[in-house]
């Protein structure tokens, strides 16, 4: 399952699979991001979903188009900049049969292999740590990519999430 991210003119995207999706999130989260900015989030108006209760999260939970405004798009981009040094320095370091290996390549392009933490039933719903993105500057430039997606889209009206 993957996540596409889209301005609301629809002129900048990003995408995030299920793995760096989790590590976003603890980025989001462990920087201090405010998440109840907006207790009413919204949908795409062609979602045909009604708004509903629910913090900053909830939009990088599902692929409902819910809308991260311009004004949190803005704080994720400052907030997650801010906290990359501090996660570079002292990454979590994870014992090699908790790895898996993963392809952050572009589709059809070489591919970049990078260390994640391998799913498995015992770690499922375990949340990433933010400083596991620490590991390899490949494994933080998608995160520099998502933090210059969300300083773009906080100029552009905000983004949807899909």
């Amino acid at each position: 399952m993957g996540y596409d991210m889209r301005t609301v003119r629809e002129d900048k995207w990003f995408s995030a699979n299920w793995t760096l999706m989790g590590l976003l999130r603890a980025a989001i989260v462990e920087s201090g991001v405010n998440l109840n900015c907006h207790p009413i989030r919204w949908a795409d108006p062609e979602m045909e979903s009604d708004e509903v209760e629910g913090d900053l999260m909830l939009c990088f939970s599902s692929n409902n188009g819910w809308l991260v405004t311009a004004e949190e798009a803005a704080e994720i981009a400052s907030k997650v900049e801010a906290a990359l040094p501090r996660w570079i320095a002292a990454p979590e370091v994870r014992g090699p049969r908790s790895l898996a290996v993963i392809d952050l390549g572009p589709p059809g392009g070489p591919a970049e292999w990078v260390a994640a933490e391998e799913v498995t039933l015992d770690n499922l719903h375990r949340e990433p740590k933010a400083a596991e993105i620490g590991a390899s500057e490949r494994a933080i430039q998608p995160v520099r990519e998502f933090i210059a997606f969300c300083r773009d889209a906080s100029e552009l009206g905000g983004f949807h999430v899909y």
